[in-house]
C-alpha cells in the first residue's frame, strides 16, 4: 500500500478548523472476477480520509463528507506495479526511503513520487497476444553519448531488435528506439526535443500532449484506450 498525508487551508472556517489534514491511502487486491480470484492481477483501492481534532484526534471518513471516502476502485486489471521516488534535482532515489531500509533517513528528501502501472487488458483475445507498451516521455535528460558496448549488453539480456538505431548511444537514439518499440507515447514534459517530435510522427505513434497527460481524466483515458 502506498499512504500519503498533506495539508490544506480553509479561508472559510476560522481557528484551528481552518487547517486540515488529508490522508489517502491506495492499497492493492486481488483482482476478482465472478467471485473468482484472477491470480496475478490486482485492482487499486483509494480511501482518503480527514482528520479529526476533537476528542483524542481520528482519522476519519463518512457519506457527509463529500471530500472523503473509502476503498473506491481507482483502476483495476493490474499485472504489475514500480514506484520510483525522486530527490528535488530529479535524481531516483534507490531503493525508495522507507523505515526499515538504508535509506529511511531520505524520506524528507522525496521531491516527487512516479507510479508506473502494466495493465492486462479485460479482453481474452489480449490476455493470450503480446503485452502493449505505453511510454512515457520527458525533456533531454544529458548530453553526449553513452558506451558504445551498450547494444552489446542489450543483446546479451535476450532483448531484439534494430539495436543499429542506437549505434551512438546518445539522449536522441535511445529515445528514438523506445518510441519505435512503443504502442503509444505520453509526453510527460513541456521541453519535449524536436527529435522526439520528429520520431513520433516518422512511427506514426499514438499520442497524449503534455496538457492532457496533466489531466488524470484523460490520462486513465488515454491509458485504457492503448491497452484494450
Amino acid at each position: 500500500s502506498i499512504t500519503l498525508v498533506y495539508g490544506d487551508f480553509d479561508r472559510t472556517e476560522v481557528g484551528d478548523a481552518r487547517y486540515i489534514r488529508y490522508k489517502v491511502r491506495y492499497t492493492f487486491t486481488p483482482q476478482i472476477i465472478e467471485g473468482n480470484i484472477v491470480d496475478g492481477i490486482f485492482q487499486i483501492l483509494k480511501t482518503k480520509q480527514k482528520w479529526n481534532n476533537t476528542g483524542n484526534g481520528e482519522w476519519q471518513a463518512s457519506d457527509e463528507d463529500l471530500d472523503t471516502y473509502t476503498e473506491e476502485i481507482v483502476t483495476d486489471f493490474i499485472s504489475d506495479i514500480e514506484i520510483v521516488a525522486k530527490d528535488s534535482l530529479g535524481n531516483i532515489i534507490t531503493p525508495p526511503p522507507a523505515l526499515n531500509n538504508e535509506n529511511r533517513d531520505q524520506i524528507n528528501s522525496i521531491y516527487t513520487v512516479e507510479i508506473f502501472l502494466t495493465y492486462r487488458s479485460k479482453k481474452n483475445f489480449y490476455k493470450s497476444n503480446r503485452e502493449r507498451t505505453v511510454s512515457s516521455l520527458y525533456g533531454k535528460s544529458f548530453d553526449g553519448s553513452l558506451s558504445k558496448k551498450l547494444s552489446e549488453k542489450i543483446e546479451f539480456d535476450g532483448v531484439e531488435g534494430d539495436l543499429d538505431l542506437i549505434s551512438e548511444p546518445n539522449f536522441e537514439s535511445l529515445t528514438d528506439l523506445m518510441i519505435k518499440f512503443s504502442d503509444s507515447v505520453i509526453l510527460s514534459s513541456e521541453n519535449i526535443d524536436k527529435s522526439t517530435t520528429s520520431s513520433i510522427k516518422n512511427y506514426s505513434k499514438d499520442v497524449l500532449d503534455f496538457k492532457d497527460s496533466s489531466d488524470d481524466e484523460k490520462l486513465m483515458e488515454f491509458l485504457l484506450k492503448n491497452i484494450d
